[in-house]
């Protein structure tokens, strides 16, 4: 599909920058109450990100060449983007810096979510996700039901689930009893969850790390049915998949409900499937604890890491960063080539990490300094549509900057969009003066955001998490109750 003369996925077009945002009530910590959010239903917004369907005949802008269209260019000769600078609809070509070399993205003709033929677990349309990884590796999930925020059968039976009072939850494994038991002791006197030891009695299953040993043991499971009501946490972390999936390559769920932190709009069924956070790698020292979120910074902008020659589209959005953004004392662009060739005889390690650059670790020092240091910071994903910047950039009390395809966690119940700065893959170039466009004003308003959700969201990471996992659930069964009896009602009148 084509969005004003930028190609884009149609989801990212229709769904995630049109942001359904939901409503949040904070309960804020005292001596005997605790955090947690009162979450409402989503409802749409008619903002969208910058640049997204601005006139490109003004500002910067870059757009990408599919390689069929183009078959003459050598790839390691001329870059596969066009990137401009438009005043008054005269344009000029921009000059990359230099830093890295040009590379190329695997370009198909679907998106990642194919529709298919009627799936044999719902009887009803469901999809194929396709995945690629590198110049050799591709991963496909055939049949992926097309569940959604409805909650309607065969995927969910709200059935199970009663209108008045508290979820029921059934945790399988030790593991996911201590969370259930933390959310419940959270969000004690809102009556979100309630845990119960009978698998027959719950309304949600959820299953989590330690909870079967193989993906057999869960899908030969008494109470699998399919997956139907069942939620899978992290669903990532299970059977030793990698991090940096979009979805599970070693266990496929039916027609349960899914969490990663690697899932973009295409691979996520809105309203049904949840998207995580990534933990983030640095936190603020202790001897920051007390800074000053509204202190003066040196850098209106900022971006580090490495910028690897792989197939996903994200990995050249850091290439854009690093070759295009204006040289400036306020902007800091910090980056390392990670060009390495993909060898299929390698094996899955190698495979993943060739020559692997752990930039923040080798210098946590120069990384501290300029997030601290930062007033927005660019979080663009890597191996997956997350990245490790996005928490550590609430961390320091930065604005992130994001694509428009980026998933923050538990959206849309949990709104980001009064924090976070989204962006255009076609506007990346653009970012320096979007940023410098953003009033003081606004900045203050949004770091103080950023710095809300952080704490509630990210606050005791694994279990904080799980907790806030936990609360949209309950608000997405109890509106679909609702709907479901509003509707009864209007039979029987």
């Amino acid at each position: 599909m084509r969005c004003c003369g930028c190609k884009v996925h149609k989801p990212a077009c229709l769904l995630v920058l049109g942001l359904v945002i939901g409503v949040q009530i904070f309960l804020f910590q005292s001596d005997d109450a605790v955090n947690v959010f009162v979450l409402s239903e989503p409802k749409l917004m008619d903002n969208l990100p910058y640049g997204e369907h601005d006139d490109f005949r003004e500002g910067r802008s870059c757009f990408y060449h599919s390689p069929h269209k183009f078959p003459w260019m050598p790839l390691w000769e001329k870059s596969p983007w066009t990137c401009q600078e438009c005043n008054n609809g005269k344009c000029k070509p921009l000059v990359p810096h230099g830093r890295c070399p040009p590379f190329r993205r695997r370009e198909t003709d679907q998106v990642p979510r194919v529709m298919s033929q009627a799936s044999p677990l719902t009887n009803q349309k469901s999809h194929t996700l396709v995945y690629h990884h590198d110049s050799h590796t591709s991963y496909a999930q055939v049949e992926t039901p097309a569940c959604s925020g409805t909650l309607a059968m065969p995927c969910f039976d709200l059935n199970r689930c009663s209108r008045f009072g508290p979820v029921k939850v059934f945790g399988y494994g030790k593991t996911v009893e201590a969370w259930v038991d933390y959310a419940v002791t959270q969000t004690k006197g809102v009556d979100v969850i309630q845990k119960t030891n009978n698998p027959q009695d719950a309304c949600l299953l959820v299953v989590g790390r330690d909870s079967f040993a193989a993906p057999e043991e869960l899908l030969q499971s008494k109470h699998w049915k399919g997956g139907r009501n069942h939620y899978i946490f992290n669903s990532i972390e299970l059977f030793g998949t990698h991090g940096d999936r979009p979805f599970n390559t070693k266990c496929h769920f039916g027609m349960a409900a899914t969490s990663q932190v690697s899932a973009d709009d295409a691979f996520s069924r809105e309203g049904f499937d949840t998207p995580m956070g990534l933990y983030p790698k640095w936190k603020r020292p202790e001897q920051y604890r007390e800074l000053d979120i509204n202190r003066k910074r040196r850098l209106i902008l900022s971006f580090r890491g490495a910028v690897y020659s792989w197939e996903q589209r994200y990995w050249q959005h850091r290439w854009i960063a690093s070759e295009y953004w204006e040289k400036a004392s306020d902007i800091s662009v910090d980056t390392k080539c990670g060009i390495k060739r993909i060898k299929p005889e390698m094996d899955e390690e190698k495979r993943l990490n060739p020559g692997k650059i752990d930039y923040e670790v080798k210098d946590g020092k120069a990384h501290e300094e300029m997030l601290l240091n930062s007033t927005f910071v660019f979080c663009p994903g890597g191996g997956g549509a997350n990245s490790f910047r996005f928490p550590e950039a609430l961390s320091a009390d930065a604005i992130p900057v994001v694509t428009s395809d980026f998933l923050p966690p538990f959206s849309p119940e949990v709104d980001w969009s009064n924090c976070l700065v989204r962006v255009s893959e076609a506007r990346v170039v653009d970012i320096p003066n979007i940023v410098r466009t953003i009033p003081e004003e606004e900045i203050r308003k949004r770091r103080k955001e950023c710095k809300l959700l952080y704490d509630k969201v990210y606050g005791n990471e694994i279990s904080q998490h799980f907790t806030v996992a936990m609360q949209v659930w309950a608000i997405r069964i109890k509106s679909a109750l609702r709907r479901k009896f509003e509707m009864l009602d209007i039979v029987l009148a």
